[in-house]
């Protein structure tokens, strides 16, 4: 149980992290944060519009709303979830790293 625990929530810290800062491959998360209306002041601060573009800016806001999804999903298909967040998992755990080691700084 707890080793789901800790698959879950490094796979929600990836999701969080990807919607809420990065660009993604071929800027799928910058497309997906202007399609939900986040707009962009003049220092390229991403500020939101409305109650999703603000809770998708929000790493602590969308981390619940990626938490209940992957729990519902958990209940219901067990297997494909735990597929779907192993290799989001493993990406958190290599950024950790990286974070820690300061090899790439």
């Amino acid at each position: 149980m707890i080793e789901l625990l800790i698959l879950y929530a490094l796979a929600v810290w990836r999701l969080s992290s990807l919607f809420s800062y990065e660009e993604g491959p071929f800027g799928i998360f910058d497309k997906i944060r202007v399609l939900v209306g986040v707009k962009y002041d003049d220092m390229s601060n991403p500020y939101g519009e409305n109650v999703i573009s603000k809770g998708i800016i929000c790493n602590w806001c969308n981390s619940i709303w990626f938490a209940v999804i992957i729990t519902a999903m958990d209940y219901y298909i067990r297997s494909f979830t735990i597929i779907l967040m192993f290799p989001l998992a493993i990406s958190s755990l290599v950024i950790l790293l990286d974070g820690v080691t300061n090899v790439n700084k």
